[in-house]
């Protein structure tokens, strides 16, 4: 067993001797298992809080906890003076970040240690990695939010739709007399233009709310982003530059083409409007085999042979906050009515009802990266190549 490091000067009297009585289980605890003394210093640090956190013990003894940082600052003071007089805490849930920066979901309990006299020593902390849990809890949630809301969503679009449709062939009929004036028939037209748009939207509605009907194929992903290029570099603008980097081997899966064309599009204009200035969205296509989690809730989709469609982007990025809500139904940071909040949970609900699942990796000034795992279709002969590498 590995020598541990030197007590700092703190540890003397009675809190040496409660320490050294129980290191045995601080050190085999499986649970990050953290004391502070009555100053906020750190006189534990175990090897789980090693593991878990990625400081080492020699770095943090004798100072205060490392991954409490302004942000969470005040928070932690009214816990741990909670737990200095008397207080205790149990399964609190909070996010840290790592040594790495990465924010972790922790199940926090805490109590104080008494001396002989009944006098508060140290306040002992317990703090066990709940990231995967948290994830498959906010991912739970977030289906019954999209299930909710896209009932509601689909009825409302399905009605609304068939307006728009009358509306439309009314329009039609009146363009098509010769006696309107030129002015009339520009109005007109601009009518037509913005009803197909609202009708537009109500195909997304109707997708979200899975009121549209869902008939997969088997297809190949490289075939149907080499189709969306040419479109993507008219609607994209000069300043956004595609790149495309497209395995010739790649597997096959079962979708809806038209829905795929819509998760490729959703993207690539998020991805623009993450880039104001301009800059470089990458498309990508690849063979995975995901690992199984150990998660006993972990849906099937989450294992196995897939295909990854990634769809990354040079823009602004996103803080953690925003990226906790951005599957959220209407949620949306772009102003002056420029975004619906719809475009992100609707490739959210697209790739769930596919089988699929869908990351994202994000930090501020360093753009963002969506990652799409759909399930490879067994039975089938490898892909003909399809795509070229730009």
């Amino acid at each position: 067993m590995p020598t541990r490091s030197p007590r700092p000067p703190i540890l003397a009297g009675p809190l040496r001797e409660v320490i050294d009585t129980l290191r045995g289980v601080f050190d085999s605890s499986p649970a990050a298992l953290v004391m502070l003394d009555p100053e906020g210093r750190l006189c534990v640090w175990s090897p789980a809080a090693e593991r878990v956190f990625g400081w080492k013990e020699e770095e943090v003894l004798g100072g205060p906890l490392p991954f409490v940082h302004e942000a969470t600052r005040a928070e932690f003071e009214r816990s741990f003076r909670t737990v200095l007089s008397g207080g205790t805490l149990s399964g609190v849930r909070i996010q840290r970040p790592r040594r790495d920066g990465v924010l972790i979901d922790l199940s926090l309990s805490a109590a104080p240690i008494y001396d002989s006299e009944g006098r508060v020593l140290a306040a002992v902390g317990f703090l066990g990695d709940v990231t995967q849990e948290a994830r498959l809890e906010r991912e739970q949630r977030a289906m019954q939010k999209l299930e909710a809301i896209g009932l509601l969503a689909g009825g409302v679009a399905h009605d609304f739709n068939n307006i728009l449709a009358a509306m439309d062939g009314y329009n039609d009929l009146v363009l098509r007399r010769g006696t309107i004036d030129p002015q009339s028939r520009a109005d007109l037209e601009e009518v037509r233009a913005v009803s197909r748009r609202a009708a537009a939207m109500c195909r997304q509605l109707l997708v979200f709310g899975r009121r549209q009907p869902h008939r997969k194929e088997v297809l190949n992903l490289n075939d149907a982003l080499a189709g969306a290029v040419t479109m993507l570099r008219w609607m994209l603008g000069d300043s956004v530059q595609i790149q495309t980097s497209l395995d010739p081997a790649i597997g096959l899966v079962e979708a809806d083409p038209v829905h795929v064309e819509q998760i490729i599009l959703n993207l690539a204009l998020n991805g623009r409007d993450a880039m104001p200035e301009g800059g470089t969205l990458r498309l990508e296509t690849t063979n995975v085999d995901l690992p199984r989690e150990s998660g006993p809730g972990d849906p099937p989709a989450c294992s196995g042979p897939h295909v990854e469609l990634a769809v990354s982007d040079t823009g602004c990025g996103m803080t953690p906050e925003v990226l906790s809500r951005i599957f959220e139904p209407f949620f949306t940071t772009k102003t002056d009515g420029r975004g619906t909040g719809l475009g992100l949970s609707t490739v959210y609900g697209i790739v769930r009802q596919s089988g699929g699942d869908i990351q994202v990796q994000s930090r501020p000034g360093e753009g963002t990266c969506f990652r799409i795992h759909l399930p490879r279709v067994a039975g089938y002969p490898p892909a003909r190549e399809a795509g070229e590498r730009e």
